[in-house]
């Protein structure tokens, strides 16, 4: 390697664009707030996010993605808030594995194809993971840690009222599982953030919150 007199160090005062965001937001539609999450949603999606963002939305325990991961763009943003003001009417479902959810949109995150991204996850939920297949977090921890440049806002309503089965023995592991994923990314240098919301009116908050938090550009800023 040429030597050329200055130390590896110096800073010549150049620096790499931005990555363009890629973000997919996860809402579990039983939640009592899910009015109020939607339109604090969709603002921070006509707000927030630019044209040229790619954005998926989808659903704990629907089948299908609501909004499959797509770009922002002058002709696809019409359809896409649609999508999301029609979603207030999504039916409840009976199916509520948060982490086989989370794990479907990390997976999806962590393709090939958007290695160029600062990639977010947005998880609106009551940390309820009621499932046969168990509370192990450890696999959805892994997976999130394998991919390169991803970011978590969670926000948490789980003592927003009328909060599901109380006398659940499940909570404190549910709760304990949520810091393990916060922190095991916080560790890899990412934005990884715990968001408290326990009441309606701090719903519009949150999301704000989120959006302070993209607007640092994340894992790969």
């Amino acid at each position: 390697m040429r030597d050329w007199g200055f130390p590896a160090e110096v800073d010549f005062g150049i620096t790499k664009p931005p990555k363009t965001m890629c973000v997919i937001f996860l809402l579990d539609f039983t939640q009592p707030c899910k009015v109020a999450a939607i339109d604090a949603l969709i603002k921070v999606f006509e707000e927030q996010l630019d044209t040229g963002t790619l954005v998926g939305f989808q659903g704990v325990g629907t089948p299908e993605p609501l909004i499959r991961l797509g770009e922002k763009t002058a002709d696809s943003e019409a359809g896409m808030l649609d999508t999301m003001r029609n979603s207030k009417h999504q039916k409840m479902v009976t199916d509520t594995a948060l982490y086989k959810a989370m794990s479907k949109c990390v997976n999806e995150l962590g393709e090939g194809r958007l290695s160029e991204y600062s990639k977010w996850l947005i998880v609106l939920s009551d940390t309820v993971n009621y499932t046969k297949l168990g509370n192990d977090v450890s696999p959805l921890v892994s997976e999130m840690r394998r991919v390169d440049d991803l970011n978590l806002a969670f926000i948490d309503t789980a003592n927003m009222p009328p909060k599901w089965k109380p006398e659940n023995p499940g909570w404190p592991e549910w709760s304990r599982n949520l810091q393990t994923m916060v922190q095991a990314l916080k560790f890899k240098g990412a934005i990884s953030e715990h968001i408290e919301a326990d009441n309606l009116a701090k719903i519009d908050a949150a999301f704000e919150s989120v959006a302070a938090l993209m607007d640092t550009g994340g894992a790969a800023a």
